[in-house]
């Protein structure tokens, strides 16, 4: 029984968590994305703390980066916190578009790197097969970031909810294999 308690309660939290996150995703994120903010918020703070209490040990050229960094980070968290509150969609449109971002950086230099190997004389393989693959991708995720944002957050959840009914059933499972071991002495 031991055993069993922990898998099943971490099994029905994350059919909680993955139920919650299909039917309410903006509720989710908020929530999820303003952890983020406080967590980038007393991280801020603590550095100041650390650089008041250390500042003897840095150089002045240090200690104004990591003032800046702290006030960085505190200003950023705040504003993270405000806009997953005021609109918790958006950012995941951001995060889409730097996804998208990555995706055309990578495109235009896999492509280059095609041509630059093609003047070589030497056989580029598949790389011109993933730059149109990674260009692709970068205009789905420039043309439909939200949908896209909401098919991941989708799969994501239903991964979670699937994992979570496993480890549950897993646990039933040995509490009841335990069970028959017992009652078998």
């Amino acid at each position: 029984m031991r055993k069993v308690l922990p898998l099943a309660i971490s099994g029905i939290l994350m059919v909680f968590v993955g139920g919650y996150m299909i039917l309410r995703p903006d509720d989710f994120l908020s929530v999820v994305i303003s952890i983020l903010g406080l967590y980038i918020v007393f991280d801020g703070i603590r550095s100041i703390v650390s650089l008041v209490r250390y500042r003897t040990f840095f150089s002045s050229a240090v200690r104004t980066m990591a003032i800046i960094k702290a006030v960085l980070n505190t200003v950023i968290g705040v504003m993270i916190i405000v806009l997953a509150f005021a609109n918790p969609s958006i950012i995941l449109d951001i995060v889409v578009y730097i996804a998208g971002a990555a995706f055309l950086l990578t495109a235009v230099i896999n492509f280059i790197d095609c041509l630059v190997l093609s003047q070589a004389d030497v056989g580029y393989g598949t790389l011109g097969l993933e730059s149109v693959i990674s260009f692709i991708a970068s205009i789905m995720l420039f043309a439909f970031p939200g949908f896209i944002g909401s098919v991941i957050m989708t799969l994501f959840a239903a991964i979670i909810l699937a994992a979570g009914a496993v480890m549950v059933y897993a646990a039933i499972m040995r509490y009841v294999a335990g069970k028959d071991e017992n009652t078998a002495l």
